[in-house]
């Protein structure tokens, strides 16, 4: 399978949540890259593995990969790829100041109720995951043809 196809495996794999194996379809093709398509790999690569982390609770090496995203990511129009890189790079940034914003203020965890319909998870976890939900990365109007 060609680069385009495997880029945009890895987007559906993505925007499903499936982070680390979007990453490793996108690893490929990075390798194969030259600028600017390798740092622009890199950078939802990077993307892709913050948030692999951050669903394991991995908040510094979230934080530490979503700033090296941005680096690479910087340069790029609103619109690269076939995506709405803006988008997305707005969405990594919201999420990554809410994150910031919990750690700097964490609630008290109440001890666990196996009652509650989270199964003892912290509400603060409960809405990171639905805010990394809300991370997909949107595709152009005029985006080359996905398969």
């Amino acid at each position: 399978m060609g680069h385009q196809g495997l880029f945009w495996i890895g987007v559906k794999l993505f925007n499903e949540g499936e982070f680390f194996e979007a990453h490793e379809l996108w690893e490929e093709i990075w390798r194969e890259s030259e600028e600017p398509d390798r740092s622009f790999y890199q950078g939802l690569i990077q993307i892709a593995v913050a948030l692999a982390h951050l669903e394991r609770g991995n908040v510094i090496g979230f934080h530490r990969l979503i700033d090296r995203a941005e680096e690479h990511l910087a340069e790029f129009p609103p619109a690269f790829g076939g995506i709405r890189l803006a988008e997305l790079r707005r969405q990594v940034t919201e999420l990554a100041q809410w994150v910031a914003a919990v750690e700097s203020n964490p609630q008290p965890q109440p001890e666990e109720d196996r009652c509650r319909p989270n199964n003892g998870m912290d509400d603060n976890k409960l809405s990171i995951l639905s805010l990394m939900s809300g991370v997909k990365i949107t595709i152009e109007e005029e985006a080359p043809d996905q398969t």
